[in-house]
């Protein structure tokens, strides 16, 4: 009869199993690489069987490991959940923290902070800004608003919430004293310099949005080039140029006449935004006031 396997070695099994290093592993959970290595080997010994096949200085998990993994990974969440909200519950206030980028956070999230303090007044949300591919446990993020591809977020529940809409935006007093037949995007990319951002997840902005609108991608202009979003939004609003930018980020700042939208939006076939939680959480209260609301928000804003 094989005895409970100790929490310790799961732990510890699980972290190799993500990471796929015996090194990440004890960083992650500060211990010592030894600990790692001898927690395996007694789980494994106890199991009876190999959980893992050695490449080099990798390890990746072997059939049986796979199995074992798909099983007890959705039972640890729980564990961890329920500790979570246990400590909560104990230690009043609780929060949720919400990741999504710092863009959608300013131009999304706080114009509409008040309109979810109305809808769920007891829920505190404190929100995260990482960006790129990260694990919502590890960081301690409970629920993200996911701006690209949910591939990279299979092991999490994954929601789509909108297709993400491109457009060509500029200070609407660039436009003053030109007729309806010159208020075309072509028109404007000749007549004023293209604001662009360098980020990696937005570099490819201006060259999808020409491809579908048949124009040949503008040049790029000195002190006109920036890092991130806010900044090249900033531009536009200081009458400096026109900019391709996801529309969910500058939607409030035309409807309050500080940019305006020049021709149609086009989907984005490289970005959608997503929510995302771990499996666990869906049954959090806060988690769920937060997912129905987000829901009706986007598609309410998709509708506009």
């Amino acid at each position: 009869m094989i005895k409970s396997a100790p929490l310790k070695s799961l732990y510890t099994f699980i972290a190799v199993a993500e990471t796929g290093s015996m090194v990440l592993a004890a960083e992650q959970l500060s211990i010592s690489h030894s600990a790692v290595s001898q927690s395996i080997k007694a789980l494994e010994l106890q199991l009876n069987t190999p959980l893992f096949n050695r490449i080099g200085r990798r390890v990746e998990l072997n059939p049986v490991g796979q199995r074992y993994y798909k099983r007890i990974a959705p039972a640890m969440a729980e564990i961890l959940a329920a500790s979570q909200e246990a400590s909560n519950t104990a230690n009043e206030p609780t929060y949720l923290t919400l990741n999504m980028v710092n863009s959608l956070a300013l131009h999304w999230w706080i114009p509409r902070v008040a309109d979810f303090q109305r809808i769920s007044p007891n829920s505190d949300i404190r929100i995260s800004n990482l960006v790129g591919e990260f694990d919502l446990e590890r960081e301690g993020i409970d629920a993200a608003i996911i701006h690209g591809q949910p591939d990279k977020w299979q092991k999490y529940h994954c929601e789509k919430l909108a297709d993400d809409q491109l457009i060509l935006v500029c200070n609407p007093q660039l436009l003053v004293g030109l007729n309806k037949d010159e208020l075309t995007a072509q028109n404007l990319l000749q007549r004023f310099k293209a604001i662009y951002v360098t980020n990696p997840r937005r570099q490819n902005d201006w060259q999808t949005w020409c491809e579908a609108n048949n124009l040949a991608q503008p040049k790029q202009h000195n002190n006109l080039t920036f890092n991130i979003s806010v900044q090249a939004t900033q531009a536009a609003m200081r009458q400096l140029g026109v900019l391709v930018t996801h529309k969910q980020f500058v939607r409030d700042d035309i409807k309050h006449g500080m940019l305006t939208q020049i021709g149609q939006s086009i989907v984005n076939p490289h970005q959608q935004f997503y929510f995302a939680t771990s499996h666990a959480m869906l049954n959090n209260p806060q988690v769920s006031a937060l997912r129905a609301w987000l829901k009706r928000e986007f598609l309410k804003t998709a509708n506009e």
